[in-house]
């Protein structure tokens, strides 16, 4: 044999000496066991009876709760906890590598873990006590101090929770402690003992702005209501995080606004020549509110904040002169049917007036109410059942074919023709007066039309006045 082979074989002999010897040392490594701050090596397989051998053994099992270095609570963790060998991450290593079952793998694993006994009714006992004497956390809330609402912060106690204190011995002890000082900063981050405010303050400042601007709210309408605080208490509803809203009072109010600016057809007051007050009712004047509009003007406006003064709501339809709640404005035409009369006001001033004929009383009344002048034609053929009649100055109120027109046929008017040769339901005017008429009012003028009876300087027309004019419309 070659003195070369010979060299080879010696140092490979002499290699796997070395590696023989590497995994009987390998092999025989023990693992490290620990129990509050106790340890002893051991083989794995041995592990679990020696761990319960130190358990049972345990003299002393005091474990201390510090705050900033002072002890507040002792408890005896032989009665609360007790030691459980992992089985279960045993049992995969062997599965995982035989070699590796049998060496220390777990050097820097707990081959155990902490459960707790049924005596930790004891630790829940010494924390009801500590308790006792220590402050609570209360929550941040949104309070209604009267004039305002105030977001009062959360406040910070000191009661421990038992949930949280007995995870973080189970923590502790696992590393081989018997004590741990809840206030450290690096503990608190692991586990906060502290009972803490469920809500903070940074949860309602949404919730506490929403509010605060329902309180400053204030809309006031030009017919002297207003959406304000009076109506919007009942519309907050203030939960422990959240703010819940009773959009009904928004609804309600709207609908009540509703009552008064939709006028159109309803009830308006009028003051008349003399100067007295009536009510008249119908017609095609007034407004008619847009209530789911104004519904979401003041949804809105209550998010916002929103103050305003003089707020007139949303039309759907509106009047063209006054302020759209009661009121013709300053240029008009009044007709009285009880006093078969017209005047016309421009500007506020009586411009021109007449006597008029109005409808056949009991069988062609002419209609009563607020209109507006929606048509003028300087020449038209009036056409109903039993006529067809020219007139030279047409001014319509109503679809239905009501207006204002000269009456050529008549000799006279006023006193109480109507109430025996009245015409269809038109307000018959003198024809050099229709004309006037005609030449002054602009479309859309408001014409009132009423049939109460009201002081007039122009009640000295003849009353028994029985001519047989023929009526046309």
């Amino acid at each position: 044999m070659k003195k070369s082979v010979k060299v080879l074989l010696v140092v490979a002999s002499v290699l796997l000496a070395f590696m023989i010897a590497a995994i009987v040392v390998w092999i025989v490594k023990p693992i490290k066991v620990s129990m509050y701050g106790d340890s002893k090596y051991v083989r794995v397989v041995n592990a679990k009876s020696t761990l319960e051998d130190m358990y049972n053994s345990a003299e002393s099992g005091e474990f201390t709760v510090l705050e900033d270095s002072e002890s507040v609570l002792t408890v005896n963790v032989n009665t609360t906890l007790h030691p459980v060998f992992d089985d279960a991450a045993v049992e995969k290593l062997k599965k995982e590598n035989i070699f590796a079952y049998y060496v220390d793998l777990f050097k820097d694993k707990k081959v155990y873990t902490w459960e707790l006994n049924d005596s930790i009714k004891d630790l829940r006992k010494s924390v009801r006590e500590l308790n006792s004497k220590r402050t609570a956390s209360t929550s941040a809330a949104i309070v209604d101090n009267g004039d305002e609402f105030e977001l009062v912060p959360e406040v910070y106690g000191d009661k421990i929770k038992y949930g949280s204190l007995s995870e973080l011995i189970k923590i502790v002890v696992n590393n081989g402690e018997l004590q741990v000082d809840v206030k450290d900063e690096d503990v608190q981050k692991e586990v906060n003992v502290y009972v803490i405010p469920r809500i903070k303050a940074e949860d309602l400042e949404k919730p506490f702005k929403r509010v605060t601007n329902i309180r400053n709210c204030n809309i006031k309408y030009i017919n002297g209501e207003v959406f304000g605080w009076k109506v919007l208490k009942d519309y907050v509803k203030i939960g422990r995080r959240h703010v819940g809203f009773n959009d009904e009072i928004i609804t309600t109010f709207a609908n009540s606004l509703s009552n008064t600016y939709s006028s159109l057809g309803g009830s308006h007051s009028f003051k008349t020549h003399s100067g007295q007050t009536i009510t008249v009712t119908g017609g095609t004047y007034g407004n008619v509110m847009d209530v789911d509009k104004e519904i979401d003007f003041l949804s809105k406006a209550v998010r916002r904040g929103t103050v305003k003064k003089d707020r007139a709501p949303s039309y759907t339809e509106k009047s063209v002169f006054g302020d759209g709640v009661n009121n013709v404005g300053d240029t008009y035409v009044e007709v009285s049917i009880a006093n078969q009369h017209l005047w016309f006001y421009k500007d506020g001033k009586l411009l021109m007036e007449s006597d008029v004929v109005t409808g056949t009383r009991g069988s062609h009344d002419t209609p009563v109410g607020i209109y507006y002048l929606s048509e003028k034609v300087p020449g038209e053929y009036l056409i109903g059942d039993d006529y067809k009649t020219w007139v030279d100055r047409w001014m319509r109120l109503t679809n239905s074919g009501i207006g204002l027109h000269d009456a050529t046929w008549r000799s006279s008017f006023g006193g109480n023709i109507y109430t025996y040769s009245g015409s269809h339901g038109c307000v018959n005017l003198p024809p050099t007066f229709a004309k006037e008429l005609y030449d002054e009012i602009e479309m859309c003028t408001p014409i009132v039309v009423y049939n109460q009876i009201v002081s007039s300087s122009n009640d000295d027309s003849d009353d028994d006045d029985e001519s047989e004019d023929d009526s046309e419309e």
